[in-house]
């Protein structure tokens, strides 16, 4: 009914099956709340967060300072064009 290699696979099968079920125990063991790898998983990830929080309030303060700084270029051109343009009267003048 069953050959040799029918028997070989599927006996290999449930020893897969069967170290996936043990692997997935422990696995699960290991995720507890009190692990010590998994406190400091915990620890890495909120100090990441709180970094990329004040990454993003560097950012803001960065991108306001640049706009103003945009704002006061533009008012220095128009003032240089209007000091260009009057020394221009005044030499014609």
């Amino acid at each position: 009914m069953f050959s040799t290699g029918d028997i070989i696979s599927l006996a290999t099968a449930g020893g897969v099956l069967v170290t996936l079920a043990i692997n997935m125990m422990s696995l699960r063991g290991k995720m507890t709340e009190n692990n010590p790898a998994m406190i400091e998983l915990r620890m890495n990830v909120k100090h990441i967060r709180e970094t990329v929080d004040r990454q993003d309030a560097i950012v803001l303060q960065l991108t306001a300072g640049v706009k103003e700084l945009t704002e006061r270029m533009v008012k220095v051109e128009v003032d240089v064009k209007a000091a260009h343009r009057r020394l221009d009267e005044h030499k014609k003048g």
